[in-house]
This record gives C-alpha cells, structure tokens and sequence, in this order.
C-alpha cells in the first residue's frame, strides 16, 4: 500500500541536503523540482526525482553527477526509493547515508 508520507532527501540548488517527510504525490514531487519529473535510478534502489527540463530550462547547477561535462543536475531535487507496486517509498538509513555521501562527493 502506497504510503501517504515519505522520508526524503531534499537538494535545493545552493542549500544543503535536507531530510524531510513529504506528501506522497505527484503535485509534491513536481512542485519540489519546479516542473515535470524525471526520475534517475541509482544505486541502493535510490531513485534521484529532478526536473525533466532542467538543462533545456537553464535552471542553476545543483551538483554533478557520474562527471557530466553538462554541469550535473540542474535545479532542486529529492531522493526516495520505490516500493514493490512502484509507488514512491521513504528512504532507510542506509539509503539516507549513501545520499548524504553522494552529495559530498558530487559537489559542482
């Protein structure tokens, strides 16, 4: 069952990353990255949700990625995992730990 609240890592461009409980929707998610969402698998079944247009828009770098020589991800952002129905699902520490240690080593 798809929960109605969950724990993410919010990266707004030029704040630090943040770990807060969010509604579980659709409105939420794209409100948070400011427009349609792509959503990026990583590792640790971590999911980066950005805005799909971000480049195209010229929103500011956040942080890079995998060593993108097109500024990283542009635009705010947040991390959650998925569920067995593929639904949103809150992050557990050890996915918290491994964005936390994601953003500090992807510093543009």
């Amino acid at each position: 069952m798809k929960e109605e609240k969950i724990k993410v890592v919010v990266k707004r461009v030029d704040e630090p990353a943040d770990l807060q409980i969010i509604p579980n929707s659709l409105g939420k998610a794209q409100l948070i990255v400011c427009g349609d969402i792509e959503i990026i698998r990583l590792e640790n079944d971590v999911l980066l949700i950005c805005n799909e247009n971000g480049k195209v828009l010229n929103m500011k770098p956040n942080f890079r990625m995998n060593r993108d020589m097109f500024m990283g991800i542009r635009g705010h952002v947040f991390f959650c995992t998925v569920d067995s129905e593929g639904a949103f699902a809150s992050l557990n520490m050890e996915q918290i730990v491994y964005v936390f240690n994601l953003l500090k080593e992807s510093k543009i």
